[in-house]
């Protein structure tokens, strides 16, 4: 109770501090955005350059987490103003909002037996070594329930952080992974990659953005509700479709 206490005083005085700053006007200060996948920014690359362009007096950073609690971790502490990752997201302390929806699929190299299918057995998948990310990342989650769920055990290659490290490892034939379709459009429009859907699943998650639930300054404010605006939008280009009618300019080389 005193703890409460004491944090509803704090956020009194610094929405006190942004009403005589006029910053609830207009917003200013910084945005320190986090995610458990370095994958998530080619999505939100437009978005951010949407922001920007849009809210010339708030500074927009990004970082990778090691994983999705600690991305948590980081809005709770005050390291991070907002962060992305699938759910389920349990922390009361968070304002958790669903943004868009996506299918994991197999990628394989353009020289894999695999490659030029559009779907692959549960049983093909599994008999292939897999290049994952590391545990904790928000997609690692999703591919580790999967697995758990149909009762199979991948055999594991490599596990990294880095998206353009995995998908360069998987084009150069050391094994498989489970991407997002998103992740890999422009490897396999180019003909490096090909992904394949598993036959008789679908490997579907929800994305999410947090924040802290208590007061936010104007830029936090402003941020979110930029993301929320163009959920729409993000669905879209999840979903690989053209984005019309929003405030996002989608990248012209993807």
């Amino acid at each position: 109770m005193a703890l409460d206490h004491a944090r509803r005083i704090l956020d009194e005085s610094d929405s006190l501090k942004e009403r005589l700053a006029g910053g609830e006007h207009t917003p200013v200060g910084r945005v320190r955005a986090a995610a458990a996948t370095q994958a998530i920014v080619h999505l939100f690359a437009p978005l951010f350059e949407s922001f920007m362009r849009t809210h010339p007096w708030v500074e927009v950073s990004f970082r990778s987490t090691a994983s999705t609690d600690q991305t948590i971790a980081d809005i709770q502490s005050g390291t991070a103003d907002v962060g992305f990752a699938s759910l389920p997201v349990y922390s009361p302390a968070l304002q958790v909002q669903e943004l868009f929806h996506d299918e994991l699929g197999a990628v394989a190299g353009h020289s894999h037996s695999l490659a030029g299918r559009p779907l692959a057995t549960l049983d093909e998948l599994l008999a292939e070594r897999f290049i994952l990310f590391e545990r904790g990342n928000s997609i690692r989650r999703a591919t580790d329930e999967f697995f758990g769920r149909v009762g199979g055990e991948p055999r594991t290659a490599l596990e990294s952080n880095d998206t353009a490290f995995i998908k360069l490892m998987v084009e150069r034939g050391f094994g498989i992974s489970l991407l997002p379709a998103w992740a890999v459009r422009d490897e396999v429009r180019w003909g490096w990659l090909a992904q394949l859907r598993i036959k008789g699943h679908h490997l579907r998650r929800a994305v999410a953005i947090l924040a802290l639930g208590r007061f936010q300054p104007s830029s936090t404010r402003a941020f979110v509700q930029h993301v929320l605006k163009n959920r729409d939008a993000l669905q879209s280009m999840a979903d690989g479709e053209p984005v019309e009618g929003a405030d996002v300019r989608p990248d012209p080389r993807r």
